[in-house]
């Protein structure tokens, strides 16, 4: 774990992109996720002046969301870093952290995935209501595609379908939580159909999780944001009981 996350940020030297303020470094992160991670290294390593305990935390999420646009496997140690930095700097901003650690995990396939979400939906859980509150929508969500790639097709597309059917009871139709939910559902059914998934575009960076620090707005996630997360991997379809060809929810 580095020792930036561990205490208060010391004073650093102001230098070009250090002293850059964090809406500054989240833009740079959508246009060149490479160079932003070299930043916010730099940031993190040399705090600008007055920088705060939670702008500590802030950019050391913003790392971990860079690396995974960029494709770079650190994505996973540079989460747990900020997941532990949150805890002793700034517990207000566990939850984000968490969420981001949580994605990546997913993301990449890592084994923890299924019950690190779970744990993470817990924890929303006791803060927000079941089902109309996005955060917990989104936990839900996410839940659901972790058991989809690493468990269950079949239990995976039934937590999903659960969460759709409350969702709509909540939600005006044409919402953005309704339209994502749905278009994951749909996606999973996909998965499962002969034709599979529809063709995934490559070379293309994930969309950033909502609520994270790159895409802070639970309300409005991402066009594409649970789609790519479930084409990204093959679901486990050793239950699979759906149709044929894939169902529209």
């Amino acid at each position: 774990m580095g020792r930036h996350l561990i205490s208060a940020p010391p004073p650093g030297e102001a230098g070009a992109d250090i002293t850059l303020e964090l809406p500054a470094l989240r833009a740079a992160v959508w246009t060149d996720p490479v160079a932003a991670a070299r930043m916010l290294r730099r940031r993190i390593d040399t705090p600008a002046p007055g920088d705060t305990p939670t702008g500590h935390v802030d950019t050391a999420i913003l790392l971990a969301e860079a690396l995974l646009r960029s494709g770079d496997p650190a994505a996973v140690r540079a989460a747990s870093q900020a997941v532990s930095g949150a805890a002793l700097l700034d517990p207000a901003r566990l939850p984000p952290a968490r969420l981001v650690a949580v994605d990546i995990l997913e993301l990449t396939g890592d084994p923890d995935a299924v019950p690190a979400y779970t744990d993470y939906l817990t924890s929303v859980a006791a803060l927000y209501a079941p089902d109309t509150d996005p955060p917990t929508v989104l936990a839900r969500t996410g839940t659901a595609i972790a058991v989809y790639h690493d468990q269950s097709c079949r239990r995976g597309r039934r937590l999903l379908s659960d969460l759709l059917d409350g969702v709509r009871r909540r939600h005006r139709p044409g919402s953005p939580l309704v339209v994502a939910v749905t278009a994951t559902l749909r996606m999973m059914r996909a998965g499962c159909s002969p034709s599979g998934y529809p063709p995934a575009r490559r070379g293309l960076p994930p969309p950033p999780i909502a609520g994270g620090v790159l895409h802070p707005d639970h309300t409005r996630p991402p066009a594409g944001l649970f789609e790519q997360r479930i084409g990204a991997r093959r679901g486990r379809h050793h239950d699979c009981d759906a149709p044929r060809t894939a169902r529209q929810p």
